[in-house]
């Protein structure tokens, strides 16, 4: 018993230590509320105008982009593109209640974006409760963020005067860079974050990926500022994903063959 409570005993002092350094590179922001004042007015919600594009009008992203791609993940991408050409459905990753594809875009067509400035962060977030944490506190992308990756990855971010520069790494490999191609390791986007005029913002990602890419990318997007729009929560796990908008049968039913007999009454 005392072999046990000494093992216990040096497992948490070894998390305590290994807690502290990494608060040790996370600096604290002091609440300066009043800094804030300087910062451009990204107040109210925001809209992705590439899915609001006019017919026949070439989007940012999607199956009619040009890609940078290396032969595998582009015969992957434009196999795929002649499914939706034909009228095909594609595996969505909402379809599977899987986060939606991070880079290069923010909201959806169902969905709205807001900020959120606080001392030390950005905080974006969606209808499709999704959450990016932005820190301008000076910290760096810590080592463990590259170790256990997420589909949002880290990011951290500075002002350069009214426009946001925003580096993240970290991101799930499974994560698309492309529409239904997944980037692999690695993956790493810069973006820089500024109004165009009072009501667009435009957001410039350059996007690295390099299981998948010849050489990075740029893709510029556009949102529409809605003042008075109230955000609402989008449950994908509300929705039927069995039928498609077309009312077709996503899912094969049949059952396993050897599946026995339901019970006699």
């Amino acid at each position: 018993m005392r072999k046990l409570s000494l093992m216990l005993g040096a497992s948490a002092v070894a998390l305590a230590f290994a807690t502290a350094a990494y608060c040790a590179d996370a600096p604290k922001a002091k609440a300066n509320y009043t800094a804030l004042n300087a910062l451009p007015d990204w107040s109210g919600s925001w809209s992705d105008m590439d899915w609001e594009s006019a017919a026949g009008t070439p989007r940012a992203t999607g199956y009619g982009v040009k890609y940078p791609l290396k032969p595998d993940a582009e015969k992957k991408f434009l196999d795929i593109r002649k499914v939706a050409a034909a009228g095909g459905e594609t595996t969505a990753r909402t379809q599977n209640c899987k986060p939606p594809i991070f880079v290069g875009t923010m909201g959806g067509p169902e969905s709205y974006t807001e900020f959120l400035f606080t001392p030390g962060r950005v905080t974006i977030t969606d209808e499709e409760m999704r959450i990016r944490r932005i820190y301008t506190d000076g910290r760096k992308i810590p080592a463990n963020a590259l170790q256990d990756p997420t589909y949002q990855g880290f990011s951290i971010g500075h002002w350069e005067g009214q426009t946001l520069v925003v580096e993240t790494a970290g991101i799930h490999p499974t994560n698309e860079v492309v529409r239904n191609v997944p980037g692999g390791k690695g993956i790493h986007v810069v973006e820089h974050i500024h109004l165009k005029d009072p009501n667009t913002l435009q957001v410039d990602s350059l996007v690295d990926a390099p299981e998948v890419f010849t050489q990075a990318y740029t893709v510029t997007k556009f949102y529409k500022r809605h003042a008075d729009y109230e955000m609402h929560e989008f449950d994908c796990d509300a929705n039927n994903r069995d039928v498609n908008a077309q009312g077709h049968q996503q899912f094969d039913l049949t059952p396993p063959s050897d599946l026995p007999p339901p019970p006699k009454d």
